[in-house]
């Protein structure tokens, strides 16, 4: 969600509605939708996210082709997009090995790229970018040559992508090099494949990287204890496991064809008593309980017979355009203090509903006969939860007397009052 997939955050409701943290989760939605282009091109950790936001379901899919306007559809991609994501923040701690994926066939005489420009257009930045900063760090030509391969490759598929998404037919240049993606090169080891999928794979050494099955896992939250304060030692892992192979029936030259193809998996785990997940360990459990895939992934999930698993949630990928015009909050600013009576101090609780303009926020204090004993602040505020404190102290830092005493905070057409007792 915070990357841009509104889809997800319905995977969230339960939570969203049980631990409130619906605001936290919109502020960091709000803080990457604002990143420009030099935010996400700025190290190859960002181009990476970059490329999963690629994904995100567009706004107007109405001139998609009726399987692209399908909740499974936009689903399966939210799938590749946490897939993507797991290996994302498994090489950010720093483990060594890489994902390799194998989905092999003979040949491709009818080929359908994936139509999402925005994706290829991001991987071919990050690798534009990995070759200039290699190159600028000094690295051998192999590094830096590796990455102008990949930007060569990623250059042309996003090109075919949108036209694929436009609904041109691929001419035959495009054919063919869209069918050299893989194929046996003549030789002595039968294994040993070519084209320009293999040129996205690193070697370092090894005889043919694309046989590589890597089944990786990270852990990415950990919770010592519940909700009621028990040790539990919660330990939230993702991962990702067997490429699945896919099917799917889209139009192509006037008719329709059943496109089989590598689907990405995704899984998650929650370990207990703190225990922390390697590689290896994953590798042996990675589809058994607690490991599961997420049920949305059922909408599309078949098992080896062909048979569909119980029907998984069906996720809204779009909304109608929203106004853009300010509509004041439906919930009051709301003020309270705590503790009341006080003797030493007390915290002022301001609580701005969501959808209030920011704006210039005045905190004051007055004794009963409304002269203003001091000014607690004056300056911006904006929606959310604020708190101040009064050290029962007058403008000058002189303790003010026992009594009862008001505060009241403004902020444009809002204001708020509390009562509250000061004992001495």
């Amino acid at each position: 969600f915070a990357l841009g997939n509104d889809a997800a955050g319905q995977l969230l409701q339960s939570e969203l509605d049980r631990y409130h943290y619906a605001p936290n989760l919109a502020a960091v939605r709000r803080l990457v939708d604002g990143y420009d282009n030099a935010f996400w091109q700025s190290s190859l950790f960002n181009s990476w996210l970059s490329a999963i936001r690629g994904l995100n379901p567009p706004a107007d899919r109405s001139s998609l082709p009726a399987a692209m306007q399908t909740a499974a559809w936009w689903q399966r991609l939210m799938n590749t997009q946490l897939g993507s994501w797991a290996e994302l923040r498994h090489d950010n701690l720093l483990y060594a090995k890489q994902s390799y994926t194998a989905g092999i066939t003979c040949s491709f005489p009818r080929v359908y790229l994936e139509p999402a420009p925005e994706m290829f257009v991001a991987l071919r930045d990050m690798a534009e970018a990995g070759d200039r900063k290699f190159t600028a760090w000094g690295f051998a030509s192999g590094i830096p040559f590796y990455f102008r391969q990949c930007r060569a490759v990623f250059d042309t598929l996003a090109v075919l992508a949108q036209r694929t998404r436009n609904g041109e037919p691929q001419t035959e240049q495009e054919k063919r090099f869209l069918q050299r993606a893989l194929y046996t090169e003549f030789g002595c080891n039968p294994r040993k494949y070519a084209g320009w999928y293999t040129r996205l794979y690193i070697e370092y050494g090894e005889s043919d990287p694309i046989w590589k099955q890597d089944y990786i896992v990270a852990d990415v939250h950990t919770a010592p204890t519940d909700e009621y304060g028990q040790p539990v030692g919660w330990v939230q892992h993702v991962g990702t496991g067997p490429i699945n192979l896919g099917v799917m029936v889209l139009p192509q030259n006037g008719g329709e064809i059943a496109f089989a193809g590598p689907m990405m998996s995704y899984y998650e785990h929650l370990a207990v008593n703190f225990n922390r997940l390697t590689d290896e360990e994953w590798t042996l459990i990675y589809d058994m309980a607690p490991s599961l895939r997420p049920d949305f992934c059922n909408l599309y999930l078949a098992d080896a017979g062909g048979q569909g698993y119980d029907a998984g949630r069906i996720l809204i990928t779009g909304m109608p355009p929203q106004s853009m015009e300010h509509q004041p909050p439906q919930t009051p600013v709301l003020v309270s203090n705590y503790p009341n009576p006080f003797n030493a101090t007390t915290l002022i609780h301001i609580v701005l509903p969501s959808g209030i303009k920011a704006g210039n926020g005045r905190l004051f204090i007055f004794d009963r006969n409304g002269r203003e004993v001091c000014a607690l602040f004056n300056g911006p505020v904006g929606a959310g939860h604020h708190l101040a404190r009064w050290d029962g102290c007058d403008q000058n830092g002189s303790p003010a007397a026992s009594g009862v005493y008001f505060y009241r905070f403004s902020m444009g057409e809002y204001t708020a009052r509390g009562k509250m007792s000061l004992v001495r």
